[in-house]
């Protein structure tokens, strides 16, 4: 029985109030351990539209940077924080984040007053936070010494576009009126309490056909009608609902995926050429929610820690092969990734041997995701909280996943003898670093098992 290095790590989750910015709006990337995404801070001004763009499009010569932001506001979330600012530029942004099908957020002490409710209403999953609000008011003009007829010739029109636009983003009729009913000078705060108090809340929580075409797929959300009022529904079956949810929601994202897709196919066979693809230089921020998906490009989640890059080498050089000729696969995911995850994982090797990884569901003995890590690799990656089992098969040579024996005949199958319990105790996450390297005073002890074992039969 060999004995393994097992590591137990707490992850705590800070939350921030993040004041609301003068000026034009600030676009930053988010890559946290609890969230990844892009946030929007600050006022709408004109022209912000167009950086908006700017800012999540890579370039011909995209740097890495920029891939992750186009994959952050895809498979990530939203994150908005704005007292408003110009209604134009703020529903052009809104009109573009429909299309994208992205979740949107207002976080905890956060605000989305007047124009920056047009683009939190454009989210197909939209969330509130306890302490966050929202705010709305019927649109305005700023100019002055304009006469009645003047006045209502620039506001009528924006008008009819902010109502048709929430309204198609199914924003309940009661609550437009509500807006309209508020002048200028005032604001109507929405805030969590409230909108449950008013029977609001779910109804503004999803777009109404994303929900509808959702539930189609997956069953009827775990909580029943009102998602914050209903008894918490059981903590495996909510996340399977959020990984079907995930899905429909990548099937329909290919049309702003194929929008960026040529940028980003361009930009990552860019990167491969300047760092050589298979190896980079130092460990790079992991991209825990990115998926494989239809499109140009594919992608697996989580992240390694690698040896130097040779940027003069070419594929064939800086991609190992295997002995029987088979190229290795990237370290990370290679099945069934994770959007819904919190709870870090971290799973490190020695120089030597390959490892085909499988995180195994207690409660149904059933594979929940598969990762590939290189000898002497380190994978970061974060799993949704629960029990799980971890069996992994090891070797040199690489036939494939779907092969008899992934390494060959001389293929070794193990099992790590415990059971990784990831919770949150609402302070705190807990995590795991488990070395998979033997050790003479290892606290993780393994034991082989049989092919059909490691493959769940």
């Amino acid at each position: 029985m060999a004995f393994l290095k097992l590591l137990q790590t707490s992850l705590t989750i800070l939350i921030v109030a993040i004041p609301v910015r003068s000026g034009a709006a600030n676009f930053q990337l988010i890559d946290e351990p609890s969230r990844i995404g892009i946030s929007i801070i600050g006022k709408i001004e004109h022209g912000d539209y167009q950086r908006f763009v700017q800012f999540i499009t890579p370039t011909e010569s995209g740097s890495a940077e920029q891939i992750r932001r186009v994959r952050a506001l895809l498979w990530g979330t939203l994150y908005l924080d704005s007292a408003g600012g110009d209604v134009a530029e703020a529903l052009k942004i809104a009109e573009r984040v429909a299309e994208a099908f992205v979740h949107t957020s207002v976080q905890r002490d956060g605000t989305c007053f007047s124009s920056c409710f047009l683009i939190w209403a454009a989210g197909v999953a939209r969330r509130l936070e306890e302490g966050g609000r929202l705010g709305v008011h019927r649109l305005a003009w700023t100019g002055r010494g304009v006469d009645v007829t003047t006045y209502e010739k620039r506001v009528g029109p924006a008008t009819v576009a902010v109502d048709s636009f929430l309204t198609r983003q199914g924003i309940p009729r009661r609550l437009l009126d509500r807006m309209a009913e508020t002048a200028p000078s005032d604001i109507y705060i929405l805030t969590e309490q409230s909108l449950l108090a008013n029977d609001l809340f779910d109804a503004i929580s999803y777009r109404p056909s994303y929900r509808d075409v959702v539930e189609k797929d997956c069953g009827p959300h775990p909580a029943g009608g009102n998602t914050r009022r209903a008894r918490r529904p059981d903590e495996g079956v909510l996340l399977k609902w959020l990984e079907c949810e995930s899905r429909v929601q990548e099937a329909n994202q290919l049309r702003e995926y194929a929008r960026l897709g040529s940028a980003l196919e361009y930009s990552s066979k860019d990167n491969q050429k300047k760092t050589g693809q298979g190896a980079q230089s130092k460990s790079t921020p992991s991209d825990e929610r990115a998926t494989a998906r239809p499109g140009p490009v594919q992608r697996r989640s989580g992240s390694a820690d690698k040896g130097p890059a040779n940027p003069g080498a070419s594929e064939s050089e800086t991609r190992p092969l295997s002995r029987s000729g088979s190229a290795l696969p990237e370290t990370g995911i290679l099945k069934y990734p994770f959007r819904y995850a919190m709870a870090p994982l971290t799973i490190r090797t020695a120089a030597g041997s390959n490892f085909l990884v499988r995180l195994i569901d207690t409660s149904s003995d059933q594979v929940v995701t598969t990762a590939f890590v290189r000898g002497g690799d380190v994978l970061h990656m974060k799993v949704p909280l629960g029990s799980y089992r971890i069996r992994y098969a090891s070797g040199t040579a690489w036939f494939g996943e779907d092969a008899e024996d992934p390494f060959g005949p001389d293929t070794a199958y193990s099992e790590a003898d415990r059971t990784f319990e990831f919770r949150d105790d609402g302070a705190s996450v807990s995590g795991f670093t488990v070395e998979l390297i033997k050790q003479r005073h290892g606290n993780l002890q393994s034991k082989k098992i049989s092919k059909k074992s490691f493959n769940g039969r």
